[in-house]
């Protein structure tokens, strides 16, 4: 019958999309010296505010994010 609509727009509700990103850039900042990313201040701002389009579009970044989140 097609997509259940009122599922897709959970999945996008700008508060719900606020929430996981703000967890994402909080993990990431706190490993972010697990990673193979050089420690300039700058760039970690950039890599922790860009970090769901950066996950998407670079494998690099994604084994480097994950690095971030393990315990």
């Amino acid at each position: 019958m097609g997509l259940p609509i009122p599922v897709i727009g959970f999945l996008f509700n700008p508060a719900l999309l606020t929430i996981a990103w703000a967890f994402g850039a909080v993990k990431f900042w706190a490993g972010y010296h697990k990673t193979s990313f050089e420690e300039d201040q700058k760039k970690r701002m950039a890599l922790t505010a860009l970090w769901p389009l950066l996950f998407v579009a670079s494998q690099n970044y994604r084994q480097g994010f994950r690095r971030a989140l393990k315990d």
